[in-house]
């Protein structure tokens, strides 16, 4: 079996075809106030939760396990940028789709193999990216959450689908 495929396979499937969709339905469900809002101090917003899974995902994936540059401010992923609007955040995240999705076709058995120290944590590569699946599914909850408390909606992800097979 060629790991290295089947994990790449998984992360497009995870992250690019079913959490990119959500969050892209709960922008499109949400008002550009709600963007930057959060219910309390202790929460973070919809804008926020975005720019925090892009930046995790190109540090984790694009730089730790493929070896690519990749610059993160962390720090200001949670501050809120009323001036990017919800189609300025959709059009960031097609752009690192495009390119984590490039960068990802050379993804080797060594690569994942490999141990790697990433924000002072020792992983694998497999690590590291299943960290990331994880980690957009964990936050798109969120996102759809916030949404729904915002709109009061159900986002019928699962509209489609007969699940009582």
């Amino acid at each position: 079996m060629n790991w290295s495929n089947t994990i790449r396979q998984e992360f497009e499937q995870r992250v690019f075809q079913e959490s990119y969709p959500r969050i892209e339905k709960c922008l499109n469900t949400i008002t550009d106030e709600q963007l930057w809002s959060a219910p309390n101090e202790n929460m973070v917003s919809i804008g926020c939760l975005i720019k925090h899974l892009l930046g995790n995902a190109q540090q984790w994936v694009y730089q730790g396990v493929l070896g690519n540059a990749y610059q993160r401010n962390r720090d200001a992923e949670f501050v809120p940028e009323i001036t990017v609007s919800k189609d300025d955040l959709l059009k960031k995240m097609k752009a690192v789709e495009v390119k984590m999705a490039a960068a990802l076709k050379s993804l080797s058995e060594e690569q994942l193999e490999q141990n790697l120290v990433i924000q002072g944590f020792e992983t694998t590569g497999v690590s590291a990216i299943v960290h990331v699946i994880e980690h957009f599914s964990y936050h798109t909850g969120q996102i759809s959450l916030l949404t729904k408390m915002f709109q009061n909606v159900d986002l019928d992800y699962y509209g489609n689908y007969y699940l009582d097979v």
